[in-house]
């Protein structure tokens, strides 16, 4: 029952639609969409391929601060970034999931753990096919 806006832009490849209410005091949402100015309730792309919607709230009462570790990041160019990113996209999921978690077999239901991450036959950002 909140009062809406609609934002439209096009986003990592896809044009995506999003519906923001200002009733609530946070600027926040779902994937990339936490910098409007109201509370993100629903986001989906043009071919309804991938929707966001609110559904629930729940307090969190752990804090992770993304700044703590602020030191460690380096500044690149844009041609490092790209490189970053091809490398990235190119290693399986067994690759990605293996550098942070002990068990990435229990992901093998959700991921085609030997597929290349851009091999994915639609994933959500589009740009770095481009």
């Amino acid at each position: 029952n909140f009062k809406v806006q609609q934002a439209t832009t096009n986003f990592e490849g896809r044009e995506w639609h999003v519906l923001f209410t200002k009733e609530l005091n946070v600027n926040n949402g779902p994937y990339k969409f936490t910098n409007l100015p109201g509370f993100v309730v629903k986001a989906w792309d043009s071919t309804n391929t991938y929707i966001f919607e609110f559904i629930n709230s729940e307090k969190i009462v752990e804090n992770y601060n993304y700044l703590a570790r602020s030191h460690q990041y380096k500044e690149k160019t844009l041609a490092e970034a790209k490189k970053i990113e091809s490398n990235h996209y190119n290693k399986t999921y067994r690759a990605f999931w293996s550098e942070s978690q002990p068990n990435v077999d229990d992901f093998a239901n959700v991921f085609p753990l030997d597929k290349k991450i851009g091999e994915v036959g639609n994933p959500i950002d589009l740009s770095f096919k481009k």
